[in-house]
């Protein structure tokens, strides 16, 4: 009996955020949509879909 093998890739989404302050004052921040603080100023990595960001 002969097997079939199939293969499947996944195809992730990931995104990358990162701040450059050259203001010189002040501290960024990155929320969400829905009120939640993601960064005060370091790098965030998001896998999947971004959406209502606010900086």
């Amino acid at each position: 009996m002969a097997g079939i093998v199939a293969l499947e890739s996944v195809h992730a989404e990931q995104h990358a955020v990162s701040f450059t302050n050259e203001c010189g004052f002040g501290t960024p921040n990155l929320w969400s949509a829905g009120g939640q603080l993601l960064s005060t100023g370091g790098s965030v990595t998001f896998n999947g879909a971004t959406t209502g960001l606010l900086a």
